[in-house]
Formats: structure tokens, sequence, C-alpha cells
């Protein structure tokens, strides 16, 4: 098959890819304390064991919560039709155990399609960097880098808008925007992929990567290397699909002129 007619196959899936993985995957979520709100009953509302909260957000007195004040609710997310503990799990680069543990769940056939699922330690992401992603990190971090990739590059605009940088077999791949992963797994015939979710609510995709050295719920900042490249769409030579969705809008910009803004 082509490129361009992998590419057309591409733009119909990653749409859904991601806006689906975004829609499910819930940021922080600032709460305003209302009269008669307890810890307790936040806890309840968003699946959110009462200590999570409670160290979250470094509150002092759990039993005497003033009215108006605003705390974090970890990351969630929502169970949909398919799921299973482990491929939850997995998603997060978690185990079955921890998950079901830390939302006090002992039958793992009570999942039911709705539910939502606090995932411990993603929404603390600084603290969940690896020492292997700490020290790729630290010893290849280009601080003028804008681009994921210094190749060439080729504009692609169709359904959606990106650009294929092309390059070579294991070079490393950096991330274009500080910002949480949020994704950092295989898809469907495209290799590994990584998305990051910046601070001002754009998501910067890398696609066909051979390896990554990020885990979802970390924190990466720009100029770190997130992966290396790998060979894609079946080709000869090794590129990546790098593409930059406005999570607000579900519309995708185009990444040389998000970048020229930076």
């Amino acid at each position: 098959m082509s490129i361009m007619k992998n590419l057309r196959l591409f733009c119909v899936c990653v749409i859904f890819f991601a806006s689906g993985i975004l829609s499910l995957w819930s940021e922080e979520t600032v709460y305003i304390f209302k009269k008669g709100d307890t810890l307790y009953k936040v806890s309840r509302e968003y699946n959110v064991p009462v200590d999570v909260l409670v160290e979250y957000n470094h509150i002092r007195n759990p039993q005497a919560v003033p009215e108006g004040l605003k705390i974090l609710i970890p990351s969630i997310y929502t169970v949909q039709k398919g799921d299973t503990f482990y491929s939850i799990a997995m998603r997060f680069s978690l185990s079955a155990d921890v998950v079901m543990k830390a939302n006090s769940i002992t039958n793992p056939g009570s999942l039911k399609i709705g539910q939502r699922l606090y995932i411990p330690g993603a929404g603390n992401s600084a603290s969940r960097v690896s020492s292997t992603t700490a020290a790729v990190t630290t010893n290849n971090t280009v601080a003028s880098l804008v681009w994921p990739h210094p190749g060439r590059r080729e504009t692609y605009n169709n359904k959606v808008s990106g650009i294929l940088i092309n390059g070579e077999k294991g070079d490393l791949v950096y991330s274009s925007c500080s910002g949480r992963v949020i994704w950092a797994n295989p898809y469907r015939g495209y290799g590994n992929v990584a998305l990051v979710y910046s601070p001002n609510g754009l998501v910067y995709g890398y696609l066909g990567a051979e390896q990554l050295v990020v885990s979802v719920g970390e924190q990466v900042e720009a100029g770190s290397a997130i992966g290396r490249m790998g060979m894609y769409f079946h080709e000869t030579d090794a590129k990546l699909l790098f593409f930059v969705f406005n999570n607000q809008t579900k519309t995708y910009m185009d990444p040389s002129q998000v970048l020229q803004k930076r």
C-alpha cells in the first residue's frame, strides 16, 4: 500500500484516536468547596480516595475544610466498552492490581461502562519520571530545539494537517513542547506513538517511533528526548509523523505556524 493511501486511512483513524483519548482522560480538575461539602462527599463524586485528596492538596485538617477552598482533583479515566482492568492498567504503565486497589475494587468483573477510575500517580507526573527517562532527558536535551527532529520535512494537508519528517532509524526524537505524556504506546500498525498534552491545551503527536523513553503521566520539557525514530508506513526510510491537535476546537493545526509562535 502506498504512503498516500496509508496516510488517508490514518487521517480518519487519528481524529478518533487523539480526540477519543482526550475525552476519556481527564486532566486535573479544580473543585471549589461549597457550604456543606466534605472531603468524603467530593471523594465519592469523583471516585478519588479521601487520603489521596488530602495528600495531593496538602490539606492540614481534613475534618474542617473551609468554604471557598480550591482543591485539585487528580486525573481520572472513564471506562469504555471493551475495557478491562488489565488493558487500562497497561495504558498507564501500571498493574491491574494497583488500579483496583486504588479504587477499592476487589472484583475484576465489576467494571462498568462509564465508570470513572482514579489512576494512581498519573496526576503527580513529576514524581513518576523513571530513572531511565531522566537520564536520557538530562543527557540529550537540546535547549534551542523547536522541531522534534532536524530532518527534511514534508507538509501533508488533507483531513488533518501534519508534517512528515525524514531521518535515520534510531535518531533521537525530541519533544517540541513541555507538558504531560497522555499516551505512550503502539497504535494500529503505526509504531510507537507519544502524545504530549501542553499547558495551553494543545496536543503534540509523535508517531512512528521505534522506541519510546517516556511513560504515561510523565512531565517532559521542550527539547527533551522522548524516543527514537523508526520505520513508518512500511517505507524503506525512517519517518516521523508529527502533528499538533487543538483539544478545545478538536481540529489539527499547522505545526509550522504553531512552532513559529514560540
